[in-house]
């Protein structure tokens, strides 16, 4: 079980660690890989001595942080653009694409005009076959049936003659 400290012991515990603070690491005990993890996080070594120092450490920490914020910034815009000339590439390859459904179907109306002018040819001729065909058959029954007038006609004639 936990018990939560009393405000004295918090007030004690405090004490000791501003008094810890101010003391430094005896030397025969400080850890290398401690250090070296608050080099690489940036930690200042050196004490602030005065008020200069600090502003000075100040404006060193603002430029080192803007730095980091334009670089995200500029790794954000640099990805922005890449986006942009992509979509900007899909845009013209689907202009492109529209272009050629336009073409195809540009080429796809001639076709179908040509076809509907050519079936309207072969109807007309049609017509005129079935008219010619027709002809040609009444040419060819109207010999016999002058042949059968003709032959009426000469044994009316040979009739006549006989009568008369």
């Amino acid at each position: 079980q936990k018990v939560p400290l009393t405000g004295q012991q918090n007030a004690a515990i405090s004490a000791l660690s501003h008094t810890l603070a101010d003391r430094p690491f005896p030397a025969h005990l400080q850890d290398a890989d401690n250090d070296s993890a608050f080099e690489e996080a940036g930690a200042v070594d050196a004490a602030l001595v005065n008020t200069h120092q600090f502003y000075k450490w100040f404006v060193q920490l603002e430029s080192a942080m803007k730095s980091e914020i334009d670089e995200k910034y500029r790794l954000y815009e640099s990805t922005l653009q890449e986006h942009v000339n992509t979509c900007d590439g899909i845009l013209r390859q689907v202009d492109d694409t529209l272009n050629l459904f336009e073409q195809v179907q540009s080429l796809h109306s001639r076709a179908a005009i040509r076809i509907q002018t050519l079936h309207d040819a072969c109807d007309q001729l049609l017509m005129d076959k079935q008219r010619l065909v027709g002809f040609a058959e009444a040419l060819r029954s109207h010999p016999s049936e002058i042949q059968r007038a003709t032959s009426k006609f000469s044994s009316f004639a040979r009739l006549a003659q006989f009568l008369l």
